[in-house]
Protein backbone atom coordinates (compact mmCIF):
# COMPACT_ATOMS: atom_id res chain seq x y z
CA UNK A 1 0.00 0.00 0.00
CA UNK A 2 1.66 3.13 -1.47
CA UNK A 3 2.46 5.47 1.82
CA UNK A 4 0.99 9.48 0.79
CA UNK A 5 2.65 12.09 2.64
CA UNK A 6 -0.09 14.77 3.55
CA UNK A 7 -0.10 17.82 1.30
CA UNK A 8 0.63 21.52 2.28
CA UNK A 9 -3.46 21.98 2.34
CA UNK A 10 -3.54 18.97 4.72
CA UNK A 11 -1.21 20.41 7.11
CA UNK A 12 -2.75 23.74 7.12
CA UNK A 13 -5.37 23.25 9.39
CA UNK A 14 -3.62 21.76 12.15
CA UNK A 15 -0.91 24.27 11.93
CA UNK A 16 -3.78 26.92 12.51
CA UNK A 17 -5.43 24.96 15.34
CA UNK A 18 -2.04 24.90 17.00
CA UNK A 19 -1.08 28.97 17.16
CA UNK A 20 -4.01 29.96 19.41
CA UNK A 21 -2.55 27.43 21.94
CA UNK A 22 0.38 28.99 21.24
CA UNK A 23 -0.36 32.64 21.24
CA UNK A 24 -2.17 31.86 24.92
CA UNK A 25 0.55 30.18 26.37
CA UNK A 26 2.79 32.73 25.08
CA UNK A 27 0.23 35.29 27.20
CA UNK A 28 0.20 33.45 30.27
CA UNK A 29 3.87 33.52 29.93
CA UNK A 30 3.51 37.33 29.95
CA UNK A 31 1.11 37.48 32.43
CA UNK A 32 3.00 35.64 34.98
CA UNK A 33 5.74 37.59 34.17
CA UNK A 34 4.16 40.72 34.63
CA UNK A 35 2.61 39.72 37.80
CA UNK A 36 5.59 38.35 39.13
CA UNK A 37 7.72 41.52 38.06
CA UNK A 38 4.84 43.45 39.64
CA UNK A 39 4.87 41.50 43.28
CA UNK A 40 8.44 42.25 43.09
CA UNK A 41 8.06 45.98 42.80
CA UNK A 42 5.15 46.20 45.41
CA UNK A 43 7.38 43.85 47.98
CA UNK A 44 10.26 46.44 47.05
CA UNK A 45 8.03 49.49 47.44
CA UNK A 46 6.98 48.39 50.74
CA UNK A 47 10.19 47.61 52.16
CA UNK A 48 11.91 50.76 51.79
CA UNK A 49 12.52 51.89 55.03
CA UNK A 50 10.61 55.57 54.19
CA UNK A 51 6.99 53.63 53.44
CA UNK A 52 8.13 51.35 56.31
CA UNK A 53 8.38 53.99 58.90
CA UNK A 54 5.27 55.53 57.42
CA UNK A 55 3.33 52.10 57.96
CA UNK A 56 4.68 52.60 61.42
CA UNK A 57 2.98 55.64 61.81
CA UNK A 58 -0.46 54.79 60.76
CA UNK A 59 -0.28 51.93 62.81
CA UNK A 60 0.60 54.24 65.91
CA UNK A 61 -2.71 56.07 65.25
CA UNK A 62 -4.37 53.32 65.00
CA UNK A 63 -2.91 51.81 68.44
CA UNK A 64 -1.79 48.39 66.78
CA UNK A 65 1.24 48.01 68.96
CA UNK A 66 2.83 44.84 67.23
CA UNK A 67 2.89 46.02 63.91
CA UNK A 68 4.37 49.14 65.45
CA UNK A 69 7.13 46.75 67.50
CA UNK A 70 7.88 44.81 63.91
CA UNK A 71 7.82 48.23 62.05
CA UNK A 72 11.02 48.92 64.93
CA UNK A 73 12.62 46.25 64.58
CA UNK A 74 13.02 46.40 60.79
CA UNK A 75 14.33 49.71 60.68
CA UNK A 76 16.66 49.07 63.68
CA UNK A 77 18.37 47.31 59.92
CA UNK A 78 17.90 50.01 57.98
CA UNK A 79 21.10 52.06 57.61
CA UNK A 80 20.57 56.01 58.50
CA UNK A 81 16.77 54.94 59.92
CA UNK A 82 18.40 54.57 63.85
CA UNK A 83 16.72 57.33 64.82
CA UNK A 84 12.56 56.21 63.60
CA UNK A 85 13.61 52.92 65.33
CA UNK A 86 14.31 55.01 68.35
CA UNK A 87 11.40 57.08 67.85
CA UNK A 88 9.00 53.66 67.46
CA UNK A 89 10.69 52.44 70.66
CA UNK A 90 9.96 55.05 72.72
CA UNK A 91 6.56 55.78 71.50
CA UNK A 92 5.75 51.29 72.42
CA UNK A 93 8.08 52.08 76.20
CA UNK A 94 5.53 55.27 76.63
CA UNK A 95 2.15 53.65 75.67
CA UNK A 96 3.42 50.73 77.81
CA UNK A 97 3.76 52.78 80.63
CA UNK A 98 7.41 53.40 81.32
CA UNK A 99 7.71 57.01 80.76
CA UNK A 100 11.62 57.32 81.89
CA UNK A 101 12.84 54.86 79.38
CA UNK A 102 10.79 56.17 76.70
CA UNK A 103 12.58 58.87 77.15
CA UNK A 104 15.90 57.64 77.01
CA UNK A 105 15.08 56.23 73.16
CA UNK A 106 13.06 59.65 72.53
CA UNK A 107 17.14 61.47 72.86
CA UNK A 108 18.15 59.23 70.06
CA UNK A 109 15.88 61.00 67.80
CA UNK A 110 14.61 64.70 68.99
CA UNK A 111 17.92 66.17 66.64
CA UNK A 112 16.25 64.46 63.68
CA UNK A 113 14.82 67.34 61.80
CA UNK A 114 11.82 65.50 60.85
CA UNK A 115 11.11 64.02 63.93
CA UNK A 116 12.16 66.79 66.70
CA UNK A 117 8.97 67.63 67.00
CA UNK A 118 7.15 64.91 67.47
CA UNK A 119 9.88 63.49 70.13
CA UNK A 120 9.72 66.98 71.84
CA UNK A 121 5.95 66.49 72.04
CA UNK A 122 6.08 62.68 73.45
CA UNK A 123 9.03 63.81 75.76
CA UNK A 124 7.06 66.45 77.28
CA UNK A 125 3.90 63.91 77.41
CA UNK A 126 6.25 61.18 79.58
CA UNK A 127 7.52 64.22 81.96
CA UNK A 128 4.07 64.85 81.96
CA UNK A 129 2.87 61.37 83.36
CA UNK A 130 5.63 61.52 85.27
CA UNK A 131 4.26 64.17 87.00
CA UNK A 132 7.55 66.55 86.22
CA UNK A 133 5.15 69.26 84.61
CA UNK A 134 7.63 72.18 84.82
CA UNK A 135 10.23 70.04 82.49
CA UNK A 136 7.39 68.89 80.56
CA UNK A 137 6.46 72.50 79.74
CA UNK A 138 9.87 73.41 79.31
CA UNK A 139 10.41 70.68 76.12
CA UNK A 140 6.39 71.33 74.98
CA UNK A 141 7.57 75.32 74.84
CA UNK A 142 10.17 74.08 71.86
CA UNK A 143 7.78 72.12 70.14
CA UNK A 144 4.86 74.74 69.97
CA UNK A 145 7.99 77.22 68.85
CA UNK A 146 8.82 74.52 66.20
CA UNK A 147 5.77 73.99 64.80
CA UNK A 148 2.55 76.61 66.46
CA UNK A 149 0.27 74.10 64.74
CA UNK A 150 1.67 71.21 66.94
CA UNK A 151 -1.70 70.51 68.14
CA UNK A 152 -1.33 68.06 70.66
CA UNK A 153 2.07 69.94 72.16
CA UNK A 154 -0.23 72.72 72.58
CA UNK A 155 -2.69 70.35 74.42
CA UNK A 156 -0.27 68.99 77.01
CA UNK A 157 1.08 72.36 77.39
CA UNK A 158 -2.41 73.58 78.55
CA UNK A 159 -2.44 70.37 80.94
CA UNK A 160 0.69 71.12 82.23
CA UNK A 161 -0.09 74.68 83.14
CA UNK A 162 -3.42 73.82 84.30
CA UNK A 163 -1.40 71.07 86.84
CA UNK A 164 0.48 73.86 87.87
CA UNK A 165 -2.37 76.60 88.51
CA UNK A 166 -1.28 78.92 85.57
CA UNK A 167 -4.97 79.93 84.20
CA UNK A 168 -4.05 82.14 82.24
CA UNK A 169 -1.25 80.45 80.06
CA UNK A 170 -3.90 76.99 80.10
CA UNK A 171 -6.76 79.34 78.76
CA UNK A 172 -4.21 80.20 76.22
CA UNK A 173 -3.14 77.08 74.84
CA UNK A 174 -6.91 75.71 75.58
CA UNK A 175 -8.13 77.88 72.79
CA UNK A 176 -4.69 77.08 70.49
CA UNK A 177 -6.13 73.45 71.08
CA UNK A 178 -9.70 74.59 70.11
CA UNK A 179 -9.14 76.64 67.01
CA UNK A 180 -6.69 73.69 65.64
CA UNK A 181 -9.06 71.03 65.97
CA UNK A 182 -12.39 72.31 65.95
CA UNK A 183 -14.13 68.79 66.64
CA UNK A 184 -12.37 68.25 70.09
CA UNK A 185 -14.95 69.35 72.80
CA UNK A 186 -11.98 68.21 75.40
CA UNK A 187 -10.57 72.04 75.67
CA UNK A 188 -13.86 73.68 75.83
CA UNK A 189 -14.51 70.99 78.48
CA UNK A 190 -11.90 71.74 80.42
CA UNK A 191 -11.83 75.69 80.17
CA UNK A 192 -15.75 75.20 81.92
CA UNK A 193 -14.09 73.16 84.53
CA UNK A 194 -12.12 76.12 85.31
CA UNK A 195 -14.88 78.68 84.80
CA UNK A 196 -17.02 76.54 87.21
CA UNK A 197 -14.46 76.23 90.22
CA UNK A 198 -13.53 80.63 89.54
CA UNK A 199 -17.30 80.94 90.34
CA UNK A 200 -17.71 82.68 86.76
CA UNK A 201 -20.99 80.67 85.98
CA UNK A 202 -21.42 82.40 82.60
CA UNK A 203 -18.64 81.67 80.98
CA UNK A 204 -18.55 78.05 82.57
CA UNK A 205 -21.96 77.56 80.90
CA UNK A 206 -20.92 79.24 77.46
CA UNK A 207 -18.19 76.45 77.55
CA UNK A 208 -19.85 73.59 78.46
CA UNK A 209 -22.34 74.12 75.70
CA UNK A 210 -19.63 74.63 73.13
CA UNK A 211 -18.11 70.98 74.21
CA UNK A 212 -21.54 69.37 74.05
CA UNK A 213 -21.72 71.02 70.69
CA UNK A 214 -18.97 69.59 69.45
CA UNK A 215 -19.33 65.68 67.96
CA UNK A 216 -16.15 64.81 66.30
CA UNK A 217 -15.14 62.66 69.14
CA UNK A 218 -17.48 61.37 71.95
CA UNK A 219 -16.92 63.31 75.18
CA UNK A 220 -15.65 60.47 77.92
CA UNK A 221 -17.85 62.24 80.81
CA UNK A 222 -20.61 63.62 78.80
CA UNK A 223 -23.14 62.99 81.74
CA UNK A 224 -20.84 64.55 84.34
CA UNK A 225 -20.30 67.71 81.48
CA UNK A 226 -24.11 68.15 81.78
CA UNK A 227 -24.30 67.59 85.53
CA UNK A 228 -22.01 70.57 85.96
CA UNK A 229 -23.94 72.71 83.29
CA UNK A 230 -26.99 72.11 85.40
CA UNK A 231 -25.57 73.15 88.09
CA UNK A 232 -24.26 76.12 86.80
CA UNK A 233 -27.93 77.29 84.99
CA UNK A 234 -29.04 77.24 88.58
CA UNK A 235 -26.42 78.85 90.07
CA UNK A 236 -27.71 81.69 87.14
CA UNK A 237 -31.28 80.83 87.91
CA UNK A 238 -31.92 79.54 85.14
CA UNK A 239 -34.46 76.32 86.86
CA UNK A 240 -35.91 75.63 83.20
CA UNK A 241 -33.00 75.82 81.42
CA UNK A 242 -31.15 73.70 83.54
CA UNK A 243 -34.29 71.32 83.78
CA UNK A 244 -33.72 71.14 80.26
CA UNK A 245 -29.82 70.03 80.04
CA UNK A 246 -31.11 67.13 82.87
CA UNK A 247 -33.33 65.52 80.57
CA UNK A 248 -30.09 64.79 78.36
CA UNK A 249 -29.23 62.81 81.97
CA UNK A 250 -30.29 58.81 82.55
CA UNK A 251 -32.59 58.67 85.50
CA UNK A 252 -30.79 58.52 88.97
CA UNK A 253 -29.80 60.19 91.98
CA UNK A 254 -27.59 62.71 91.00
CA UNK A 255 -30.26 64.07 88.26
CA UNK A 256 -33.33 63.64 90.87
CA UNK A 257 -31.23 66.37 93.01
CA UNK A 258 -30.70 68.91 90.70
CA UNK A 259 -34.29 68.32 89.35
CA UNK A 260 -35.56 69.07 93.11
CA UNK A 261 -33.64 72.36 93.64
CA UNK A 262 -34.73 73.51 89.80
CA UNK A 263 -38.46 72.25 91.86
CA UNK A 264 -37.27 74.77 94.41
CA UNK A 265 -36.43 77.62 92.40
CA UNK A 266 -39.64 77.56 90.86
CA UNK A 267 -41.80 77.31 94.50
CA UNK A 268 -42.71 73.87 93.87
CA UNK A 269 -41.22 72.75 97.80
CA UNK A 270 -43.24 69.81 98.16
CA UNK A 271 -42.85 68.01 94.85
CA UNK A 272 -38.93 69.26 95.62
CA UNK A 273 -38.78 67.50 98.89
CA UNK A 274 -40.23 64.37 97.68
CA UNK A 275 -37.40 64.04 94.74
CA UNK A 276 -34.85 64.63 96.94
CA UNK A 277 -35.87 62.00 99.86
CA UNK A 278 -36.03 59.57 96.51
CA UNK A 279 -32.17 60.34 95.69
CA UNK A 280 -31.30 59.75 99.10
CA UNK A 281 -32.94 56.64 99.49
CA UNK A 282 -30.92 55.49 96.67
CA UNK A 283 -27.75 57.38 97.90
CA UNK A 284 -28.24 58.26 101.34
CA UNK A 285 -24.63 60.27 101.92
CA UNK A 286 -25.39 62.45 98.41
CA UNK A 287 -23.75 65.93 99.48
CA UNK A 288 -26.33 67.84 96.99
CA UNK A 289 -29.45 66.06 97.99
CA UNK A 290 -28.34 66.31 102.19
CA UNK A 291 -27.97 70.27 101.65
CA UNK A 292 -30.91 70.62 99.96
CA UNK A 293 -33.34 68.86 102.03
CA UNK A 294 -31.64 70.51 105.05
CA UNK A 295 -32.84 73.71 102.80
CA UNK A 296 -36.18 72.54 102.76
CA UNK A 297 -36.61 71.69 106.36
CA UNK A 298 -35.66 74.96 107.38
CA UNK A 299 -38.16 76.44 104.48
CA UNK A 300 -41.06 74.64 106.32
CA UNK A 301 -39.94 75.50 109.71
CA UNK A 302 -38.61 72.37 110.71
CA UNK A 303 -35.32 73.10 112.18
CA UNK A 304 -34.84 70.11 114.27
CA UNK A 305 -35.16 68.22 111.00
CA UNK A 306 -33.13 69.99 109.11
CA UNK A 307 -30.18 69.92 112.06
CA UNK A 308 -30.77 65.97 111.89
CA UNK A 309 -29.76 65.50 108.52
CA UNK A 310 -27.44 68.15 108.08
CA UNK A 311 -25.60 66.57 111.38
CA UNK A 312 -25.33 63.21 108.84
CA UNK A 313 -23.72 65.65 106.37
CA UNK A 314 -21.35 66.29 108.79
CA UNK A 315 -20.24 63.03 109.60
CA UNK A 316 -19.93 62.46 106.34
CA UNK A 317 -17.98 65.65 105.30
CA UNK A 318 -16.49 67.01 108.53
CA UNK A 319 -14.86 69.67 106.70
CA UNK A 320 -17.33 70.88 104.20
CA UNK A 321 -17.39 74.89 104.90
CA UNK A 322 -21.45 74.50 103.10
CA UNK A 323 -22.52 71.83 105.74
CA UNK A 324 -20.89 73.65 108.67
CA UNK A 325 -22.48 76.90 107.75
CA UNK A 326 -26.47 75.28 107.11
CA UNK A 327 -26.07 73.44 110.18
CA UNK A 328 -25.07 76.33 112.57
CA UNK A 329 -27.88 77.95 110.87
CA UNK A 330 -29.99 74.83 111.60
CA UNK A 331 -29.09 75.07 115.29
CA UNK A 332 -29.14 79.29 115.93
CA UNK A 333 -33.12 78.47 115.04
CA UNK A 334 -32.81 75.39 117.86
CA UNK A 335 -31.48 77.90 119.73
CA UNK A 336 -28.58 75.60 120.70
Amino acid sequence: MESRLPNSEQLEPAGRAGRPRRRLAAALAVVLLVGAASAAVYAWYWKQPDRQFARALEAVRSQQWPLVRHYAEALTQAAGYEPHAHFLQGVLLLESGKPFAALAEFGHSVDHTELRVATLTLSGRALYEARRYADAARLLRQAVEADPQAVEAHRFLALCYYALGLNRQTTIHLLHVAELAPDDPRPHRLLASMYKDFQEYAAAVENYQEALRRTGQPLPDRDAALLELAECQLQLQQPEAAAQTLQAVPPGPDRWALEAECLRQQGRLEEAERLVDEALRQRPALLAALLLKGDLCLARGDARAAAEVLGRAQLAYPKNHHVVAKLMQAYRRLGE
